[in-house]
């Protein structure tokens, strides 16, 4: 491979050795050298890698710059390190047995995990000084390792232990007071990610709380993205999306109850579903889950209506509706994509709210919704 044409030399700081099972240097290098052996080589510094340099245009690639810049002295302390495998590892004797320096000279060097960082930093050089940027690395000899154990070493440093951001969640002060305000309730909101189900009569979690709190809101933007990329909830914790949804003075028992009502809606459609006629009626009403939680928010906020049978009564009704509308309206639009277009969603959700609330002007039901309720909506 590529990298078995690389062989330099690296020094590393405040430097150790493993012996067994295999040969291994690990310590910290300057950020410079390591930049400069990118300059050198570009990609090919990569090639036993998953994945080359991807760029500086990333929230994560973005980060390690800001960290660079911003806080150089804690740059060791904030990025994961780099990992470089070689066919051969040999220390000089440059520096002897004393820990603080110590040169070693590797045959067929290979970075196998770290190229996000190296590659960050080597945009950054000519504008910003490196010099007080550590970072942490281990370099690992294969040479007498067999012929997989580059390639395990590479999978297990690119997959063990990921984390998405989903998991900073746990670190958020505002979160971890909505779990103990809720614990005093007898509710518990899991903000930790775990293999355990997260959804109970008094249980929920990340991936139930935000989606309900976007679809809450009064904006239908925040109920597209849930449902097209319900990641970018969560994925930036000082977003004024969060914010929005999460605002520092917020009443713990919101959540909850916002929790609840979209249970009641997705129970409501699953319903609908069980009598719809056609499979694309069926895949209306599955993938329209998000926009039916929106629209009956907006009109039990507008009716000042949240008991539960009231929520219930509202959900299908809009349910009811929303078919009727994209049956008319969208008949041959896919579903799928319906409900990831903003524009779209906007339609449907004033012509159902306003529809469904003209239903209910009356004390009793609406006569043409008691006449057709119990029939699934016409999409041909």
């Amino acid at each position: 491979m590529e990298g078995d044409e690389i062989e330099e030399t690296l020094r590393i700081f405040q430097w150790g050795l493993i012996e067994q099972p295999h040969v291994a240097y690990y310590g910290q290098m300057a950020a410079g050298d390591l930049v400069s052996l990118f300059n050198k080589y570009n990609q090919r510094l990569f090639s036993s890698n998953i994945r080359q340099f991807l760029g500086k245009g990333g929230p994560a690639n973005s980060e390690i710059i800001h960290t660079a810049v911003q806080r150089p002295d804690l740059f060791w302390y904030f990025n994961n390190g780099v990992t470089i495998i070689s066919n051969k590892v040999r220390k000089t004797v440059i520096g002897g047995a004393k820990r603080e320096v110590g040169d070693v000279v590797c045959s067929g060097l290979s970075i196998v995990n770290g190229a996000q960082t190296i590659g960050s930093l080597s945009q950054i050089q000519g504008e910003n000084s490196l010099d007080s940027v550590m970072i942490p690395v281990r370099v690992i000899s294969l040479e007498n390792g067999g012929p997989d154990l580059g390639i395990e070493i590479t999978r297990a440093t690119n997959t063990q232990n990921r984390v998405d951001s989903r998991n900073f969640v746990a670190l958020s002060a505002l979160h971890q007071r909505i779990r103990r305000d809720l614990l005093m309730d007898g509710v518990t909101y899991v903000i930790q990610q775990t293999d355990v189900d997260e959804k109970g009569p008094k249980l929920f979690g990340v991936s139930e709380a935000f989606p309900a709190m976007a679809c809450a809101l009064k904006s239908v933007e925040p109920t597209v993205i849930a449902k097209r990329e319900i990641s970018r909830l969560w994925e930036n914790l000082s977003s004024s999306l969060h914010n929005e949804m999460f605002p520092e003075n917020l009443d713990a028992q919101v959540v909850w109850r916002n929790v609840e009502i979209a249970r009641i809606v997705e129970e409501a459609l699953e319903a609908s579903r069980t009598t719809a006629d056609t499979s694309r009626e069926k895949t209306v009403l599955a993938h329209g889950n998000r926009l039916a939680s929106h629209m009956t928010f907006r009109i039990s906020q507008a009716l000042s209506r949240g008991g539960d049978e009231e929520i219930r009564e509202i959900a299908d009704r809009v349910s009811f509706f929303m078919g009727a509308i994209v049956a008319d309206d969208y008949p041959n639009q896919y579903p799928a994509v319906i409900f990831k277009n903003t524009e779209m969603c906007k339609e449907i959700s004033e012509k159902v709210c306003s529809q469904v609330l003209d239903s209910i002007k009356y004390d009793g039901e609406d006569e043409a919704f008691s006449k057709d309720k119990s029939k699934s909506f016409n999409i041909e």
